[in-house]
């Protein structure tokens, strides 16, 4: 198995501590990866899309840390704060998901005003 589809698949496990051995010896953080899920068409997406669609707010931490690339667009040309601004849809009487992840995206400087392919921000997306 590969540094890549290891390092994948720890992400995708929120394997952390993992993922720090991995990146420290020479994985790259940037990797794409085309998977098929659910049946669904293959799609590419990066580990850090994958950390942020599973509200791993220190996976995300980490994989910055290590250069990821926080301007990623998701398939609605939307940022990563859009994709993680979707998470809070849902009951409302639950704690919405996302805060810290989103935290963690604005610390690192993501763009806050920019605009998905329909002109919505992620305070739209949030909405």
């Amino acid at each position: 198995m590969s540094l890549g589809s290891t390092l994948w698949m720890c992400v995708l496990q929120n394997e952390t501590e993992k993922v720090r051995v991995l990146l420290a010896g020479g994985a790259n953080v940037r990797e794409p990866s085309g998977f098929t899920y659910q049946g669904h068409a293959p799609r590419l997406s990066t580990p850090l899309k994958e950390a942020v669609k599973g509200d791993h707010s220190d996976m995300v931490q980490l994989l910055l840390e290590f250069g990821a690339d926080i301007t990623d667009r998701n398939s609605h040309g939307g940022s990563l704060l859009h994709t993680c601004s979707s998470l809070w849809m849902g009951d409302p009487s639950t704690s919405p998901r996302g805060q810290d992840v989103a935290a963690r995206l604005i610390q690192h400087g993501v763009d806050l005003s920019f605009s998905d392919d329909r002109g919505w921000t992620a305070l739209h997306t949030a909405a």
